[in-house]
């Protein structure tokens, strides 16, 4: 019987994933927002320009453990997305993508670049 290396079976698994993440943070560096503003952003921009609810874009984040509300305060600063109250119930906001939100997206393509088509050919089947 194959002995399992130190670590588990599932180390082939850490080593892409660190990867992929160190890479896509180097190439956001220059735009000075977190993988997760990002990945927030990009959600964001799928439901434009109908907005989301917070608890709508902590289901689609990569990290579920992140506080969603600290997150969208801090993107609220940089002036890349909005909170507003539904007219339904006062009380519940949505965010919105800013104008500024979807110029920095726009300006982001090597992130979307990279994701959509060199990752898909670096990784194994297995990998994915």
């Amino acid at each position: 019987m194959a002995q399992q290396p130190a670590g588990g079976g599932d180390q082939h698994y850490v080593y892409p994933n660190h990867w992929i993440k160190a890479r896509i943070g180097r190439a956001l560096d220059p735009y000075k927002i977190t993988m997760q503003q990002y990945n927030a952003l990009r959600l964001l921009r799928a439901a434009h320009p109908e907005g989301l609810v917070a608890g709508v874009i902590r289901s689609g984040l990569l990290d579920r453990t992140s506080d969603v509300s600290r997150l969208v305060d801090r993107m609220v600063k940089l002036g890349y997305v909005e909170r507003r109250a539904i007219q339904e119930d006062g009380r519940v906001k949505k965010i919105f993508l800013t104008l500024r939100g979807l110029e920095l997206l726009g300006q982001i393509r090597s992130v979307d670049k990279f994701t959509k088509e060199d990752l898909p050919k670096r990784l194994t089947d297995q990998e994915a």
